[in-house]
């Protein structure tokens, strides 16, 4: 895995200060699930579970019968370290304090993630159904959402005691969300 970055930060006044950067990440021979068993097609091909399972090289009736097999698996499944990813990203943060109890820190950020491991694909709600899966590695899909908007918040609630020992139990609670 390679990471890289690049950050400026500013302080606009003596309550505000701005950071924006680049982030950046490259995966290589990540753990990674090649379907090894996927539905050969041919002319009379069609999602009937029983057709499906006989145009898979190795059979598995009983799974077949149990509510269908995949599509490209029917369980059967090569893992490898052939899985990569990248991760470029772009953020924004700005941090203000307008007064010296509260703490607001919003952000923003762009990211875009790739990956041709089928089985990280947080978008793909079915495992192991790649686009070709003669050759899995091929297709690139995203996998994560792009713009992100966060931000919270921390209070410094302005409890004090006059007692030491008072003011060590009920004093210097914060609240954050």
């Amino acid at each position: 895995s390679i990471q890289y970055n690049v950050t400026l930060q500013h302080q606009f006044a003596h309550n505000i200060t701005v950071g924006t950067g680049y982030i950046g990440n490259r995966g290589f021979r990540i753990p990674a699930n090649i379907p090894i068993n996927y539905a050969v097609y041919s002319g009379t091909a069609n999602l009937q579970p029983a057709n499906i399972a006989s145009r898979q090289p190795y059979s598995n009736g009983a799974y077949a019968g149990n509510g269908g097999a995949g599509l490209y698996s029917n369980g059967l499944v090569l893992d490898t370290s052939q899985g990569e990813y990248y991760y470029n990203g772009w953020q924004t943060v700005v941090d203000m304090r307008p007064f010296k109890s509260l703490q607001i820190h919003p952000s923003y950020e762009y990211a875009r993630g790739e990956t041709n491991d089928i089985t990280n694909d947080i978008n793909n709600g079915n495992a192991n159904q790649v686009v070709n899966p003669t050759a899995p590695f091929a297709s690139w899909g995203p996998y994560l959402p792009r713009d992100v908007f966060k931000g919270f918040f921390l209070w410094q609630l302005p409890i004090q005691m006059k007692n030491r020992w008072a003011n060590s139990i009920a004093g210097g609670w914060h609240l954050t969300g």
